[in-house]
């Protein structure tokens, strides 16, 4: 009984850090894609600005 106990609580601990690893995973997977995002996005913006004005012209200024 003490056996069966023991192993049911090793099983729980060991199952909630998978959910607790593949979380933590998760979310940090979504901080990179959203930081890339954010400099794919600052780059179009820079380079639309760019275009806007006059691509190198807009430089010389």
């Amino acid at each position: 009984m003490l056996k069966a106990l023991l192993k049911l609580i090793i099983y729980k601990i060991f199952s909630d850090l998978k959910q607790a690893v593949a979380l933590i995973y998760a979310a940090a997977s979504f901080f990179i894609l959203l930081l890339i995002y954010i400099k794919l996005l600052k780059i179009s913006r820079k380079s639309s600005s760019d275009e806007l004005l006059g691509g190198e012209a807009a430089k010389c200024i």
